[in-house]
């Protein structure tokens, strides 16, 4: 309100009254302004607090809510921690439950493997055992053998061989004289050499040979030799030679053989084979019991364990696997020259005096050749059991028809025939060298008795 001179204001009756509730009204207008404002400060104020204390509560609930989500959070991850524990601990039970069974059955199929493998076992020495005493109880030819190696051995440690003639039939060119004798073909021989020193062949012309020694068997002391522009070289071409003279190697081979030593004639197979066949006549005074046929391919001729197998009856019908354990070769075909080889093995067995040798053949491209004589066949001669009898009864029969032979006048020992032959050892005062051996000629079927099976057939 504009303010009204004092001049004025004096001069206006009742002014005073009006002006001082004008100025009251003032005042209380002024307290009534300051109440406002009072008023809307505390308003504001609380309306400050209110928003201050609404957004502390809406914090307070995002807060609750983030727990309660953060809780709810937690419980389910731990739920699921718990149903994932749960199930992995379950699952590796099972697992363990599985593989534990799995180790019990192995272990119980194991063990089951293991008591058949011991019941076959014992089942087979329990046969072997009831089928070697069953050799004791009949005639076994692994009976006889063993019985005639020992026989031999005492013969050969005293020195007996000169009346003895399983004592002399392991040497090789004494065999080929007696071969000869009786018209049988034998290797030519192309030179002998009494000690190893001795041996030289530079000056030979062939392109092959074999060289020897005259105890040598299975392979032993018998070293095939082939010519090279450079000299000389074994079959399987792992020793090479310059001059005529045996490796170092070679001489202590020839000497598993004993003296003297001698190079022979390399005989020609009748086949495509890298050696003639070798055929093994098993015989019994004059009986053929089985002829055994051995093959091999490729250049490991001497090696044994190469060779496939195949037995023959006298009659040329395949025998089967008689000796368990061996390589057989079924498609290896009956010899083409079978009744020449029959024919010479039987005239060498009844000729040599002894109830059973085994005569070693080769079929050649001129005929049966002698390889060997052997009286004691080395090797595994564990036969199947009726077989074995079968043998073992044959050489019974043998000794008995020998005895009788003897009996009626039959010159005892090896009986050399009526052709010429040549003798290749040197003179010698000792019992045990051949040279000291009688050589009787005199014709062995004069007194043979055949056995039951075979005519009495006469030369």
């Amino acid at each position: 309100m504009p303010q009204i001179p004092k001049s004025v204001h004096n001069r206006i009756p009742g002014i005073g009254w009006r002006d001082r509730k004008i100025s009251f009204l003032e005042t209380r207008t002024n307290q009534l302004d300051r109440a406002q404002n009072s008023l809307t400060a505390k308003l504001r104020n609380l309306k400050t607090a209110l928003d201050q204390e609404r957004a502390a509560h809406a914090e307070a609930n995002a807060a609750h809510t983030a727990e309660r989500a953060a809780a709810k959070a937690a419980h389910t991850a731990e739920r699921a921690a718990a149903n994932a524990a749960h199930t992995a601990e379950r699952a590796a039970a099972n697992a363990a439950h599985t593989a534990e069974r799995a180790a019990a059955k192995a272990a119980h199929t194991a063990e089951t493997d293991s008591l058949r493998s011991e019941i076959e076992i014992l089942q087979s020495k329990y046969d072997a055992a009831v089928a070697e005493h069953q050799r004791f109880a009949r005639s076994s030819f692994k009976t006889k053998l063993v019985n005639h190696l020992d026989a031999t051995g005492i013969t050969r440690s005293n020195n007996w061989h000169a009346l003895s003639p399983i004592a002399q039939v392991d040497y090789k060119l004494r065999n080929y004289s007696f071969a000869d004798s009786l018209g049988i073909g034998t290797p030519e021989i192309y030179r002998v050499w009494n000690s190893l020193e001795d041996i030289d062949f530079s000056d030979f012309t062939v392109d092959r040979f074999v060289l020897k020694g005259d105890g040598g068997h299975s392979g032993i002391a018998v070293i095939p030799l082939t010519r090279t522009p450079t000299g000389w070289q074994t079959l399987t071409g792992k020793e090479q030679l310059t001059d005529g003279r045996p490796s170092e190697r070679m001489l202590g081979r020839l000497k598993q053989g004993g003296g003297p030593y001698f190079a022979e004639e390399f005989l020609e197979s009748a086949s495509e084979a890298t050696i003639p066949e070798d055929i093994k006549i098993y015989t019994a005074y004059g009986q053929i019991l089985q002829v055994l046929v051995m093959h091999t391919k490729g250049v490991q001729v001497i090696n044994r364990k190469t060779f496939t197998r195949k037995y023959f009856g006298p009659d040329g019908e395949d025998l089967g696997p008689i000796l368990p354990g061996a390589t057989y070769g079924p498609e290896i075909p009956r010899p083409a020259q079978w009744k020449e080889l029959l024919a010479a093995a039987e005239k060498l067995s009844i000729a040599s005096g002894m109830a059973f040798v085994r005569v070693d053949l080769y079929a050649t491209s001129r005929g049966p050749v002698l390889g060997e004589l052997t009286s004691t066949p080395g090797g595994k001669q564990m036969y199947a059991l009726e077989h074995d009898a079968e043998l073992g009864a044959a050489w019974n029969n043998a000794e008995v028809r020998l005895d009788r032979d003897l009996a009626q006048g039959r010159p005892p020992g090896t009986l050399f025939g009526s052709e010429d032959y040549t003798w290749w050892y040197p003179e010698s005062d000792l019992e045990s060298h051949p040279s000291r051996w009688p050589r009787p000629v005199a014709e062995a079927r004069r007194w043979f008795t055949p056995p039951p099976a075979l005519p009495d057939a006469q030369d």
